[in-house]
């Protein structure tokens, strides 16, 4: 009200019936308070002394009648009720002020237009926004089951000689439940229709499926069949070569303990020799440090000789036989006869022409000139023992035939003992052979174990390699024996459910086809023909609805009922184990009270109706009495 003094805005105070429906003593109040102000201007109480002192502070109005006479000059009050409502009736009674102070506006039903466009954006809401035809044809049944319903409210007036009032709000509660059960009806229909389809479809795969795992399996056979050959072909020759391996290693251990007994016994004749050998060192060594005695010019002295002693003589034919130069032969006399004998000053002069020749043999005798043949040994001999008579003689002679004499000796002696070592070296050189021999048979057993054990090596990591791979395809060719198993046993169980979700799909699909007819007669009986009897109700649906949708070439069910459409079997179900009876009129009255969106009024003299529905609402009803 300030505002409207102050300000000077033009304020209009729209008021129905139906913002406090059911808040009765809060409705009597707003009522009571709009009766005030259109006889007085203002409302008791409603504004305090100080509230008043503020107004008039402001110095805009003189006196409070004004500050009230000025907010009523913006004011528009405008109730809107319901002509058939027992509440205008009572408000006209009581505050006459309502009649007296207001101009009384009657509106008629809406006109064909109005509900036309209404009807146009509801359904702009819904699927059928995207077909223009089918929007077209709901929009004609919609404004058509109102307009009937007008008709057939009239002639039920006169009939049954009471008031029935149908009112814009049942056409608008229409629509809103088409609105809602057309799009609640068109999901359902095509997840449902989906949800099978696509049961189906998996149902399909899954027969592929087994028949792909089958022809797997099939195909892995001949792959494990393969596998398995190669497999025990494998081990064969793996058996066969372990074998070999395990003889050719016992031939090599053999042979290396052969080899390892004949080094031993190398190893003991060698020492055996070397220490026979050492004991004769010696003896080369005096027969040397006797031949360092040996000067060249002693030998060129010795070759000046033109008549040499018996001594010299003998000891240098022993160098010319020891050193192997020729010996020249002469015919002498001997007794009568001449014969042909060895004329050894002849020879040696010969020998010493070049001594230092001779003495370079001498040096290297016991490196060229051993062994000493028997027969020379023997001339040697003979002439050693022919000078131990004359060994005085001998230690008069020059130095030089001392250190011959010397070394004669001394290398006999050294040859001697070399001789006799000599059937070790033999057995030594047999057994070195021996050992080189048995050492090789060894090694080349050995290398041919090695390459027998390469292979053996190589066949095991094949036999391994085709052992994994055998049980990989056994194990593949089991999981798909497995999986084979258990879907075709899930597609044998699910046979039926095939055929009944393609069943109910078609079902699904012939009914989808249905929908539209079905839904839009549905919504129009809910919303309209409640407080109608049975026989009403089935002479509209069956002579003016039903024939329209046929006009219009729109599919409906040749059994249309409401309850199918509009409730589910179990909750029919339910509301028959609640007590509702199980005609045909009991079940369109439970689906009409559950859909409206009014207070349902029961007229129910057999208290059946009262009985549902304290059991509907598990007795959580208040009864006002």
């Amino acid at each position: 009200i300030k505002s409207l003094a102050f300000e000077k805005k033009e304020t209009v105070f729209l008021w129905t019936d139906q913002i406090l429906e059911g808040k009765k003593d809060i409705d009597d109040l707003i009522i009571d308070d709009i009766h005030q102000l259109l006889c007085n201007n203002d409302i008791p109480s409603l504004f305090t002394r100080k509230e008043k002192d503020e107004i008039l502070s402001e110095r805009k109005h003189k006196t409070f009648e004004d500050f009230l006479k000025a907010s009523k000059g913006k004011l528009q009050i405008m109730l809107c009720m319901n002509p058939g409502s027992n509440s205008l009736r009572k408000y006209f009674r009581t505050y006459p002020s309502i009649v007296k102070n207001t101009s009384s506006i009657y509106f008629s039903n809406w006109p064909e237009e109005v509900l036309r466009s209404v009807a146009i954006k509801s359904i702009s809401s819904t699927s059928l926004s995207n077909n223009s035809e089918l929007s077209k044809q709901a929009e004609d049944i919609l404004v058509t089951w109102h307009t009937s319903i007008l008709k057939m409210q009239e002639e039920y007036n006169q009939a049954s000689n009471t008031r029935l009032y149908i009112t814009q709000a049942s056409y608008l509660d229409m629509l809103k439940s088409f609105q809602n059960v057309f799009n609640a009806k068109t999901d359902y229909f095509e997840s449902q229709i989906l949800k099978y389809s696509k049961g189906v479809e998996c149902l399909n795969e899954a027969g592929k499926l087994v028949d792909k795992l089958k022809a797997d399996v099939e195909s892995m056979k001949p792959c494990v069949l393969l596998k398995t050959q190669e497999t025990e072909s494998t081990l064969k020759e793996l058996q066969k070569e372990q074998e070999e391996a395990k003889k050719k290693r016992e031939v090599v251990e053999d042979q290396e303990m052969k080899a390892s007994i004949e080094k031993k016994v190398s190893e003991q004749l060698q020492q055996e020799c070397q220490e026979q050998l050492s004991k004769a060192l010696p003896l080369l060594e005096e027969a040397k440090a006797g031949l360092s005695q040996i000067k060249e010019k002693d030998l060129i002295e010795t070759k000046s000789y033109s008549a040499p002693s018996t001594t010299t003589m003998t000891i240098m034919e022993m160098i010319l036989i020891l050193l192997g130069r020729k010996i020249i032969y002469e015919e002498h006399l001997e007794g009568k006869k001449r014969v042909k004998g060895p004329n050894y000053k002849k020879s040696v002069q010969e020998m010493l022409k070049n001594t230092k020749k001779v003495k370079a043999d001498l040096q290297k005798f016991d490196k060229k000139g051993l062994p000493i043949p028997e027969d020379i040994i023997k001339q040697i001999r003979d002439r050693l023992d022919s000078l131990q008579s004359e060994k005085a003689a001998v230690q008069q002679s020059s130095g030089a035939m001392i250190g011959i004499y010397d070394w004669v000796q001394a290398i006999l002696a050294y040859d001697k003992a070399e001789k006799a070592v000599e059937p070790k070296k033999t057995a030594l050189k047999d057994a070195t052979a021996r050992v080189q021999a048995s050492t090789e048979e060894w090694q080349k057993s050995q290398a041919e174990l090695k390459a027998i054990e390469e292979k053996r090596d190589e066949l095991e990591e094949r036999f391994r390699k085709q052992t994994s791979e055998k049980d990989t395809l056994k194990q593949q060719m089991s999981e798909c024996q497995v999986k084979s198993t258990r879907a075709q046993d899930l597609t044998d169980r699910l046979k039926g459910e095939k055929k009944g979700w393609g069943e109910k799909k078609k079902k699904l699909e012939e009914e989808s086809v249905n929908l539209f007819g079905d839904v839009i007669l549905a919504v129009g009986y809910a919303s309209y023909l409640g407080p109608f009897p049975a026989a009403s109700r089935r002479n509209i649906l069956n002579n003016v609805w039903i024939p329209l949708l046929e006009r219009k070439a729109i599919p409906c069910s040749k059994e249309f009922s409401v309850e199918k459409i509009l409730a589910t079997p179990l909750e029919i179900l339910q509301w028959n184990a609640k007590g509702l009876p199980s005609d045909s009129t009991s079940l369109e009255n439970a689906v009409i009270m559950s859909e409206s969106k009014k207070y349902p009024l029961l007229i129910d003299p057999q208290r059946q109706g009262l009985e549902f529905v304290k059991r509907k609402h598990d007795n959580n009803v208040q009864f006002l009495r």
